[in-house]
């Protein structure tokens, strides 16, 4: 166990959702939402393309992450989600969604019709 791990251990009570089962010693991710399934860990080539597309992005006058709160990767879909929601869960915009070559797969945008 690492010291990292050894910290959540004693720092998350038994039964908290982070810990598989229950059990200490078992840490997993947790997802910020509140969902109950695994999460997939960036690796080397998804952190590269997020860096491109940082750059792209930034580099762009258009660009659809200037906003965002958080990003998450979806292993599901090979893609990246730029979150427009606060923490909290309070969000007026649906997510922008990046794939690992760059493209634009939804701009994202308002939630709701003003």
């Amino acid at each position: 166990m690492t010291h990292a791990e050894g910290a959540l251990e004693a720092a998350v009570p038994l039964g908290t959702p982070s810990l598989k089962g229950g059990d200490r010693g078992q840490v997993r991710p947790l997802r910020y939402d509140g969902g109950d399934e695994e999460v997939s860990p960036m690796g080397r080539e998804q952190l590269e393309a997020l860096k491109r597309i940082l750059e792209q992005q930034l580099a762009a006058p258009d660009n659809v992450i200037v906003g965002s709160w958080s990003v998450r990767w979806d292993k599901d879909i090979k893609a990246f989600y730029f979150d427009k929601c606060e923490w909290g869960g309070y969000c007026e915009e649906r997510p922008s969604v990046i794939n690992l070559a760059g493209e634009v797969v939804d701009r994202g945008g308002p939630l709701f019709a003003e």
